[in-house]
């Protein structure tokens, strides 16, 4: 799954923080006296009376490249990507050396998940304006999105260089310590943050994140906590609060949280992550019908911001499954002590993971896009006819794992399901664990869970069942072929028999029984996906046949699912 973007990518026309209004909005370009006007309104909070103003000036046929920029701010402050981007390339057409609108295009794309095209956007930014410290911090966050850690650190890095009093700068390069498992780098970005704005509400998240991780739910809450209490509309603060409600006591103190958030110049995207904490809520109350009601808005509003990325999912698995058989065969003992869990997001993978890795022999990649990268390279080797590395090799090299240590490793990067006969082909002695659930609840945890980009399909409860419905279709070819690489994990058997569901899984891994698999919340390992908080917890049954609850919601789904005739509900 691909890892979630964070505050502080913002527009170089406003403030790092979009919501607080203790300082004016910077950066607006003012040439005339009805301009000059526009931007006053702005610095008050007048952004209706602003925008009337730019739509004027465009209606009476401005040639101001300007006028568009500043409209297109303002429809990215309200959350309003598609009509932005409009008025982004126009300011283009006018003027091609228009650096903030290269970067705020950047943040539009990048909003819409099409990474490749917002990379694009922000290197032309810089090619403009090479010490534009906003732009360098987009590029990191796109580059952090896209898994490439080492360049996004190098981004933030050069945001810092030109502005080293910049407190998003820090956070985010927090973010990307965090996300390369260098926590205590990551703590020294978060704290430098508040250091420069001890009111960073963005700060107090991103340590509140970075504890959660480590395990101190405890401590990361009241971080979280901390966070909103400075930026009331801090709703991705709030949304991680409501994922960890233990008690009665935790609710009320939610309910007060969500009563009090302030929707002041109140964008989309903080509303997606309010509805989806309302409906955390109501989900913990028990209160189903209330619960159906925010989740559906949560989903509806988040894909009218980034559209479902069905197709192009469809589109990946084809290309790469038919580029798969030029993989060439490798020696039967290559991939040896290789563990792959493929799945689709919430299928309990993270459960497994965690079961797995209680193991000192097992070395846990997480989400790695090692072999993503290694077949890339491979096929591209391939395809210019040159010599072809081994992909087993190509693979362990972009692991770097350290055998030495650890005679096994877990690679759980659910979508390589696609490189299923690449696996087989190309490392013999691998294991291919396909973890599945009943589909029903899958696709409600995917609804429920606010998944990000990459991910835009799980918003939408028919495509998220047509996408279950692919991956099946898939795999059952995969296993036809290939049926002695691939043990099937059912997840609802497991939490409702464990040890009776285990031992037949550690027998095929070829790995010695030990009465800790059955106690994952034991294990102290780092937890950086949305299950973080239910991997903290004993084995349990507790989400086993949730979805009847959410039965009209699904309803889309579960007649999809029926008429597909390959599952049995």
């Amino acid at each position: 799954m691909s890892k979630r973007r964070e505050q502080g990518i913002g527009f170089s026309n406003i403030p790092e923080s979009q919501t607080s209004r203790k300082k004016p909005v910077q950066g607006f370009s003012d040439y005339s006296t009805r301009e000059q006007h526009a931007v006053a309104l702005i610095n008050q909070g007048k952004l209706q009376d602003a925008e009337e103003i730019y739509r004027e000036l465009i209606s009476a046929g401005t040639s101001n490249h300007h006028v568009y920029g500043n409209l297109a701010t303002l429809c990215g402050m309200q959350g309003r990507f598609d009509e932005l981007i409009t008025l982004i390339r126009k300011a283009l057409d006018l003027n091609p050396n228009y650096p903030e609108a290269h970067n705020n295009l950047g943040v539009a794309l990048q909003d819409q998940g099409d990474l490749t095209a917002a990379i694009a956007s922000y290197n032309n930014a810089l090619k403009l304006t090479p010490n534009y410290p906003e732009a360098h911090n987009n590029l990191g966050n796109a580059l952090r999105e896209q898994g490439d850690l080492t360049a996004a650190i190098t981004s933030f890095h050069n945001a810092l260089r030109l502005k080293p009093n910049y407190p998003e700068a820090h956070n985010n390069l927090g973010i990307a310590f965090r996300d390369k498992g260098d926590l205590d780098e990551a703590l020294i970005n978060h704290k430098r943050a508040l250091e420069l704005d001890p009111k960073n509400s963005n700060a107090f998240y991103g340590i509140g994140l970075v504890l959660a991780v480590k395990g101190n739910l405890k401590a990361s809450n009241n971080s979280l906590h901390k966070s909103i209490q400075l930026d009331l509309s801090n709703t991705r603060a709030l949304y991680e609060l409501s994922k960890n409600i233990e008690s009665k006591e935790d609710l009320k103190e939610l309910a007060k949280k969500l009563n009090g958030v302030s929707r002041t110049r109140y964008d989309k995207r903080k509303e997606v992550w309010f509805e989806f904490s309302a409906a955390n809520f109501y989900h913990k109350s028990k209160h189903y019908a209330n619960a159906t009601q925010h989740l559906a808005k949560a989903n509806k509003l988040k894909l009218s911001v980034c559209p479902s990325d069905l197709s192009n999912q469809l589109l990946q698995t084809k290309q790469i499954t038919e580029l798969a058989r030029q993989v060439g065969v490798g020696n039967p003992s290559d991939g040896k002590g290789k563990i792959f869990i493929v799945g689709i997001p919430r299928c309990g993978s993270t459960l497994l993971e965690s079961i797995l890795s209680v193991n000192s022999n097992i070395c846990d990649l997480g989400e790695s896009q090692a072999l993503s990268q290694a077949f890339a390279l491979t096929i591209s080797k391939v395809s210019a006819k040159e010599s072809t590395p081994s992909l087993s090799d190509a693979y362990t090299e972009k692991t770097k794992e350290l055998l030495t240590k650890h005679t096994n490793s877990i690679d759980k990067n659910l979508y390589n399901f696609r490189f299923t006969e690449a696996i087989a082909r190309a490392m013999p002695s691998a294991r291919i664990i396909h973890c599945r659930r009943h589909p029903l609840d899958n696709i409600l945890s995917m609804l429920r869970s606010n998944l990000q980009v990459g991910h835009s399909y799980t918003s939408d409860p028919l495509d998220a069942a047509k996408f279950l419905i692919h991956h099946e279709v898939t795999m059952n070819t995969f296993k036809s072929k290939y049926e002695k690489h691939i043990f099937t994990f059912d997840y609802d058997t497991f939490v409702c028999n464990p040890e009776k569901t285990l031992h037949p899984l550690i027998d095929w891994l070829g790995l010695k029984w030990n009465e800790r698999y059955l106690h994952p919340e034991t294990n102290d390992r780092l937890i950086y996906n949305a299950s973080v908080v239910q991997a903290r917890q004993p084995i349990n049954s507790k989400s086993v046949g949730g979805w009847e609850n959410y039965r009209e919601l699904l309803k889309p789904a579960e007649e999809a699912l029926i008429e597909s005739g390959i599952i049995d509900l």
